[in-house]
């Protein structure tokens, strides 16, 4: 309408109501304005790249703050139509798992584990992942999909090995914690809280459990948040012993190893075992410390035993994952040994991954140092991880421990039959002593020496106890002896039931004869 007014005018010989330099100076506003929206359209565009960026990707990962202005939202929201809850998934021992195969194969892991969590429950998912740790997962609930149930599927499908490459394998181990919104927080930072908590349990109960949120997890009276600060203050005072338990010779009933375990003198519930606190010693990174103590302490206790008696045996403990993944172990662990003037074949240290020697060079350099040095090094586990004799190739052995569940099946199966068989062949051939753990009775010690095995560990032969016990409930009690004297009250047993049999069924043949005699004579 401008247009045609302004031909109009110009066709009319009418002057314009501007002059030219308005015109211009118009012209140019407005070209500018035009820029300007341009400018900022771009601008609104990448940022909103950038945020789809931080806060996830086009499969809905979020980031953890945006995940928390979610979550917040979500709690005004609920009501008793329409209900969410909040899911922790947290990754075991996940940076020692980092450092064994590098950032970028650890963020396959994590895109695949998300696409897992997206695909199982697709309906209003929201997902985010925190400090490269834990899965944050909010979810609508009801009848149909209950917590359990996700919780459990949550589980079966991320816990499982993950391949990287073509060759390699990594086994992911997860824990879950959930809770119902509002009932175990109104808001993000008291559900983060609870979990917190709940979490704690989950680890308790092991590798790959669930904990749904309880109250009583957060009532300063219960026994589970006692034990949640407990634990801090336990660390800190260093409330923590070490008992022993022997390996034996079965050929002459000598103690030949004495494994270290760890144990938490509690100040109310006495002593604790490794499972009631070494779970969570492995996620707070404390299994560090810990483990340059309980190594010292042990050779602390050697020495003296050294010094007092005459007896000869191998001391050794456990190392964790993430302790073989400190760069620095071998060096401290060989300060400790010179410095109690112990001779290291004395020493033996035990492994449950031999994996982790090929595919981290930290672990192959720590475990290849402290055998040169001339600590002996012992794969605790052979038959529950692997049955493999192809992963015992490379690796510098002095002992391998064979699980009970493995070896405890050599009548069941011809397959692990012919396995041990090839072990015992392999153990001689390469000089190294073959343990069973686990014996409890005479029976299994029998088995046991008839498939070749002669080293046991096990309760029949003695339980874990603290260094005075082992001392004279071990080494200087004439146990052995009991073992035998055992055995052969149980053959005279049944060598007495045998003939109490025999003489029940002579008994019965004389009767049966006595009757037959009267019937004859009655005839």
């Amino acid at each position: 309408m401008i247009q045609t007014l302004l031909f109009n005018m110009l066709a009319s010989g009418e002057s314009l109501p501007f002059d030219n330099g308005t015109y211009i100076f118009f012209t140019i506003l407005a070209i500018a304005i035009l820029s300007g929206l341009c400018v900022l359209l771009v601008f609104r565009i990448k940022k909103g790249l950038k945020e789809a960026k931080q806060y996830g990707n086009d499969k809905g990962l979020m980031s953890f703050d945006r995940f928390k202005v979610v979550v917040d939202n979500l709690c005004k929201q609920n009501t008793k139509k329409l209900k969410y809850a909040l899911f922790r998934v947290d990754i075991r021992h996940i940076d020692d798992i980092k450092k064994a195969i590098g950032e970028d194969q650890m963020e396959a892991i994590y895109a695949e584990m998300t696409s897992t969590i997206l695909k199982l429950a697709p309906w209003g998912i929201r997902v985010a992942k925190f400090d490269n740790v834990t899965f944050f997962v909010a979810i609508s609930i009801d009848e149909e999909r209950t917590i359990e149930n996700l919780s459990q599927l949550l589980i079966e499908n991320l816990a499982k090995n993950y391949e990287i490459g073509t060759d390699m394998k990594i086994p992911v181990v997860v824990n879950v914690a959930a809770g119902n919104i509002p009932e175990a927080g109104k808001n993000m930072s008291e559900l983060q809280n609870s979990l917190d908590i709940t979490m704690v349990m989950s680890k308790r109960r092991g590798e790959n459990s669930f904990v749904l949120y309880n109250i009583k997890y957060v009532n300063e009276n219960t026994d589970e948040y006692k034990y949640y600060h407990e634990i801090r203050e336990a660390i800190s005072n260093k409330e923590f012993i070490l008992h022993y338990q022997p390996v034996v010779s079965t050929d002459n009933f000598e103690v030949v190893s004495a494994e270290a375990v760890m144990r938490w003198a509690h100040k109310t519930k006495g002593i604790l075992p490794p499972s009631e606190f070494l779970n969570i010693m492995e996620q707070t990174g404390d299994i560090n410390w810990v483990g340059f103590w309980c190594f010292e302490k042990m050779l602390e206790q050697f020495s003296a035993w050294q010094t007092n008696y005459e007896q000869k045996f191998t001391i050794s403990c456990n190392l964790s994952e993430r302790q073989l993944l400190n760069a620095d172990l071998a060096d401290e662990l060989k300060k400790i040994v010179r410095k109690y003037k112990i001779e290291p074949s004395c020493i033996m240290l035990e492994m449950a991954d031999l994996a982790m020697y090929n595919m981290s060079d930290i672990v192959k350099n720590n475990v290849d140092k402290l055998a040169q040095f001339g600590i002996k090094i012992c794969f605790d586990g052979f038959g529950s991880k692997t049955t493999s004799l192809t992963v015992l190739q490379d690796f510098p052995l002095n002992t391998i421990k064979l699980a009970k569940a493995f070896w405890s099946k050599i009548n069941e199966s011809s397959i692990i039959k012919e396995t041990i068989k090839i072990l015992v062949d392999y153990a001689k051939e390469k000089n190294i002593m073959l343990v069973a753990v686990g014996v409890e009775d005479k029976d299994e010690i029998e088995m046991l020496r008839e498939n070749g095995i002669i080293f046991m560990q096990g309760f029949i032969f003695a339980k874990q106890k603290d260094p005075k016990d082992f001392i004279a409930d071990v080494v200087f009690t004439p146990w052995t002896e009991t073992i035998k004297e055992n055995t052969v009250i149980e053959d005279n047993d049944k060598n007495e039931e045998k003939i109490e049999d025999k003489k029940d069924v002579e008994s019965e043949q004389t009767k049966k004869s006595s009757k037959k005699d009267e019937q004859n004579d009655k005839n």
